[in-house]
């Protein structure tokens, strides 16, 4: 394409140059301007051809950019998804967890209960209290 553009535009300056030594109002002359007019023309559509296939390459080029964009997100997306569903599940076998553990504790000190007759407890808060206070002391020293 660029070689046909160099062509016609080297062929419409030399029938400009022949122009100028042409006179004026003659029937030489008219019909070389013709021939100059027509040439410019094709110059310009070759041109618009050309801006077009360009426009087309880039329009290609970025709708191949906006999908490959769009499947990352979508990626992403699918990724966030199974992160959510994983630390929900997790959080539902953590609370199961912690329920049983619980249940369990709260059987054991009644069956405890049954046999001695005693709640063996002691105050949790003095000795929640007391347990931070010996892992701090150790952490200390």
């Amino acid at each position: 394409m660029a070689e046909t553009y160099t062509i016609i535009h080297e062929e419409i300056e030399d029938e400009l140059q022949n122009l100028k030594k042409m006179e004026l109002g003659t029937d030489e002359y008219k019909a070389t301007v013709d021939g100059v007019t027509k040439l410019i023309d094709r110059e310009i559509e070759l041109k618009k051809l050309d801006n077009d296939r360009i426009d087309s390459i880039e329009r290609r080029e970025h709708d191949a950019k906006l999908k490959q964009m769009e499947i990352d997100n979508s990626k992403k997306d699918r990724l966030i998804s199974y992160i959510d569903r994983f630390i929900g599940h997790a959080i539902t076998l953590g609370t199961f967890g912690i329920s049983v553990a619980l249940y369990k504790r709260t059987y054991d000190q009644c069956m405890n209960y049954e046999v001695e007759g005693v709640i063996n407890s002691t105050n949790p808060g003095k000795n929640a209290e007391k347990k931070l206070l010996d892992f701090i002391t150790k952490l200390v020293r």
